[in-house]
């Protein structure tokens, strides 16, 4: 129960729905309750330690009072008693680097990633954090090649692609991402044509300014005929 608490807590949007909570209800009442519901759906199942519990319930109460550096302080308690727990780590992690503390962040994936004892698909979720890891570090062909490999396992996974996208646009490589836009458009619902078009314009510029017209104009023209919106491509185009 705990491992799924965290699981759920790891997500960002429910980060943010568990604090918009807080400022409708109160911190107090919420813990009260939050706590009082955990307590009688563990009665049926495995209780830890009184000290890894007493750290876990503390590392909560800090989240929502908006104290990450105590949380991290008692979450690091935590799996000092319940070391097998994977999902207090990944929490542990996603804390570090929202806090900036790349390396250690880093180092907590990477010990998922080794251990003989987990599963495939956590072993990908947790290369996937690492890229995060990297990108929020600033280390962006590192987290591309992690992406990367996240991405040949799971070619069909939205949010590994959008990552991949997003680094592609960072570096400048339009290509790339063009390509990997083409990827999402066949993956997910909605207008693409004015991001693959945009792609195709800075493709464009991009032989443009090596003195290449001919293809940079191929290039705005084809991000016409894909969005015919595009101010941009009818500007270079002239």
């Amino acid at each position: 129960m705990i491992d799924s608490l965290f699981q759920w807590f790891s997500n960002p949007a429910n980060q943010r729905l568990l604090f918009g909570m807080l400022g409708a209800f109160g911190l107090g009442l919420l813990t009260v309750i939050f706590i009082t519901r955990l307590n009688k759906k563990e009665k049926s199942k495995k209780i830890h330690t009184q000290e890894g519990d007493e750290a876990f319930f503390k590392g909560i109460q800090y989240i929502l009072s908006d104290e990450p550096d105590s949380a991290i302080e008692e979450f690091t308690k935590f799996v000092q008693v319940n070391s097998d727990t994977i999902e207090t780590y990944v929490a542990l992690g996603n804390l570090y680097r929202s806090k900036g503390d790349i390396e250690r962040a880093i180092r907590i994936r990477q010990s998922i990633i080794l251990r003989h004892d987990v599963d495939e698909e956590i072993k990908l979720r947790a290369l996937f954090d690492l890229g995060l890891d990297y990108k929020k570090g600033g280390f962006l062909n590192r987290a591309l090649e992690t992406f990367l490999q996240v991405a040949q396992k799971k070619p069909l996974e939205l949010r590994v692609l959008r990552e991949v996208e997003r680094i592609y646009e960072e570096l400048r490589d339009w290509g790339n991402a063009y390509k990997t836009r083409q990827k999402i458009s066949k993956l997910s619902r909605g207008d693409h044509s004015h991001i693959l078009a945009h792609h195709l314009v800075e493709m464009g510029k991009a032989k443009q300014e090596k003195g290449d017209l001919s293809k940079a104009k191929s290039y705005y023209s084809k991000a016409i005929s894909t969005d015919k919106h595009c101010v941009d491509a009818y500007l270079h185009l002239g």
